[in-house]
């Protein structure tokens, strides 16, 4: 189990073989588990990341045994390797992204393979991460960053004090940004998840608040909105009037496919996973009472306040592997 956080704890529980072993200020963590073990034998790594700031660890993804991990940074002395962006460059409240992979086999300082500040002069939030391979990652959030790094095929900042961004970054040999492209229109707009494809494909879900927001071959075409109330999370909040975002987007960051999702109450999703049936599922919560459901949903009706839902889409990813048996027959 790998987990992600940040900590104002000097005796937060960090290993013998952390990265860093000593608490700066508010570090992020990153610690793995152990859970056919009990007790301290469970953790079998714990690392503090950070610089002299505050610094919070909010996205994980592992892939063979490398960690890729994304967070918040006011540390304008974060540690960096192989940086695209070198320069804290702004924001108060939460300030840059952060981006970093790790491999946690290696000792010392060596376990950091990459690390890069990305953002710009206002406040920018990471939500999710996804590796491609060993050579790529993709960093998805909201930036509310007018200049924040854009490169490649990219819309303009939309307004309304937040657009959603999708970034591809080169972890391997980096020399600049593969592509980093805003996502939204004049509304609030934000990503919370991303998955990647074997063809290098990434999918990405959230919230639009964006009537104007430019669908591509969309399940739904128009925008329904639904506020959300003053008691909601901040995540909720941050999304004012909004409906479900999905997309699907090429190697280049073209978008190939892109659709709201709701009804006339507030929703959005927080998660996107490809099924083994190449289908594309994406959960999230939904206060519409009239957000569509199928003939053969599990409940068809909201039973109050916000409901989760959960939607499968046909037709997004590509097939699953498939492979054809010829026996050899010997004469």
């Amino acid at each position: 189990m790998y987990v992600v956080g940040f900590t104002d704890s000097s005796d937060f529980p960090i290993t013998a073989n952390a990265y860093a072993g000593t608490l700066q200020d508010r570090d992020a963590f990153v610690s793995v588990l152990d859970t056919s073990k009990s007790g301290a034998a469970s953790l079998v790594y714990s690392t503090f990341y950070g610089g002299t700031g505050a610094d919070e660890g909010y996205a994980i993804a592992v892939a063979n045994g490398i960690i890729y991990f994304a967070g918040t940074t006011l540390s304008t002395n974060l540690p960096l390797k192989n940086a695209v962006r070198t320069t804290f460059a702004g924001g108060t409240g939460y300030g840059d992204v952060f981006a970093a992979k790790l491999d946690p086999s290696l000792t010392g300082t060596n376990q950091l393979l990459f690390a890069t500040y990305l953002g710009g002069s206002e406040d920018d939030f990471p939500a999710g991460v996804a590796p491609s391979g060993t050579e790529y990652m993709y960093v998805t959030g909201i930036t509310g960053s007018s200049d924040f790094p854009t490169a490649g095929v990219s819309t303009s900042f939309g307004g309304g004090n937040s657009d959603a961004f999708l970034a591809k970054l080169d972890v391997v040999t980096p020399t600049s940004l593969v592509y980093s492209r805003f996502v939204g229109g004049n509304g609030k707009d934000g990503l919370r998840d991303v998955v990647v494809d074997s063809q290098d494909n990434t999918y990405v879900a959230g919230h639009t608040g964006s009537s104007n927001f430019q669908t591509v071959n969309p399940l739904q075409t128009t925008f329904k909105g639904g506020a959300v109330i003053s008691t909601d999370s901040w995540w909720l909040t941050s999304r004012a009037n909004s409906d479900v975002l999905v997309a699907k987007f090429d190697p280049t960051g073209t978008m190939i496919f892109g659709t709201f999702l709701g009804g006339t109450g507030a929703e959005g999703a927080m998660g996107i996973r490809l099924g083994t049936d190449g289908k594309v599922y994406v959960a999230g919560g939904t206060r519409s009472t009239d957000f569509g459901t199928t003939a053969n949903a599990y409940q068809a009706a909201n039973a109050g306040t916000y409901d989760a839902f959960i939607v499968s889409i046909g037709g997004l990813a590509p097939p699953p592997a498939s492979g054809l048996y010829l026996p050899l027959i010997l004469r």
